[in-house]
Order: C-alpha cells, then structure tokens, then sequence
C-alpha cells in the first residue's frame, strides 16, 4: 500500500490518535508541514490523504499563498477520488472546494460537547459507520467556522450549536469532521489552557471517540 500523506498547518497541532491507527494497520505517512516551505508531490503517490486543522481560515486563502496552492493540490486529488480525511480546517477546505459556503459561527465552539449522530443517515448506508455505537457521544471542539454540507454528501453527525459536523461523499471518497476526534484531553487543555471546560471529557468519552475516529478511518482510507 502506498504512503498516507498527513498535511499538517501549524507545529502544535498533529496527527494525535491518528499515529495509533497508523501504527496498528502498519501504515507508512509522510506528514507535509504546509506553511512552511513545501513541495506538493503527486496526489497519485499517495493511497490516502489526511488534512488536519489549524487556526488559519478559508478566508486567509488571498494572504497564505501555502493555502492557495493546498487547494490547488487538494482539488487534483479531489478530481482523481483519492480517499480524504478532513479534519477542522481540513473539512472546511474540502467543503469549499465542493463549492459549500465556509461560515464564521455566531459564537465559537470551544469545549467539550455532545455529537448527535444521524441514523437517518446510518440506514441510508447500510450500518457503514455507526454500527458499534450508540448515537449520542462526547467530544472535544475548538472552532469558530463551520462549513455548509457539500451538494451529493450526507450529514452523519451534528451538535446543538453547529448542525454540520460530520459529512460524507461517497462520489468523492472523502470525509470532513469539524470536531477533534483525534485530540487526547491532555491536547485540549495544553492548547487551550484558559479553557476549563475540556477537564469535563473523561477517559470513557476519550475510548469512544478514539474508538469511532478509528472506524471512520477504516472505512474510508481501508475499506473496511
């Protein structure tokens, strides 16, 4: 199998969780650090793309030319349906390459808070996703813009203040999720300290978001 490319967007916001699941499917990753000087390869060397979040924008595009050339590449790949994990910043670059509105909240979500996920959604696919879970988890946020669902995708997962959480394409072959699954609460709290609601995810609601992050990435990026 081919290398999985990890697109990173700043130094203290990586791969998380994600090291575990490439570690335990013996997956080979090239993580790329976009801002700062990078040489997109060919979307074809890659079985896989994984974008991560950041602080940056979709609005920063016209001042980041690191972003224009990201979606630049991202689309290509978009174009030859190489399997893609978007998340935070990752999904909304992806939701605007699809041509969806990318918005700013009317308040930011920040903190720990409940993920309702779609069973109109998981009978529509057949249990694809949402088999080994019930429908109602803990997980972590830190994002103050959300994305529109893209035209032919299917909402999987929404919170009380921002309903697009999880979206799907199977045109595509991509996923975007706005919540940090793959962020420990000791992440949370170290990237935002001032931010004492993260101490309320216990290492239970940890498991299963950890647990439900993994079987996304199964079935995206391994079929599963």
């Amino acid at each position: 199998m081919k290398s999985i490319a990890i697109l990173q967007h700043q130094s203290n916001e990586d791969e998380g969780f994600i090291r575990e699941w490439l570690k335990h499917n013996k997956l080979a990753a090239e993580k790329w650090r976009v801002w700062q000087s990078c040489e997109f390869d060919d979307p074809d060397n890659y079985s896989a793309i994984i974008v991560l979040g950041g602080e940056a924008n979709v609005r920063d595009r016209e001042k980041l030319s690191w972003m224009q050339q990201e979606i630049s590449w991202l689309g290509d790949a978009i174009a030859k349906s190489i399997p893609i994990v978007g998340i935070c910043l990752g999904a909304q670059l992806m939701a605007h390459i699809l041509r969806a509105k990318v918005v700013e909240l009317d308040e930011p979500e920040k903190g720990v808070f409940s993920l309702e996920l779609n069973a109109q959604t998981n009978t529509l696919l057949g249990n694809r996703f949402l088999a080994d879970f019930g429908y109602l988890l803990k997980v972590i946020q830190a994002h103050s813009y959300r994305f529109d669902v893209p035209q032919n995708s299917l909402l999987l997962a929404s919170t009380q203040r921002c309903k697009q959480q999880i979206y799907y394409s199977e045109r595509h072959s991509l996923l975007g999720i706005q919540c940090h699954l793959e962020w420990s609460r000791e992440k949370a709290i170290q990237l935002f300290p001032n931010e004492p609601s993260y101490l309320e995810m216990t290492a239970q609601d940890e498991k299963v978001a950890k647990q439900f992050l993994f079987q996304l990435l199964d079935k995206i990026i391994l079929d599963k």
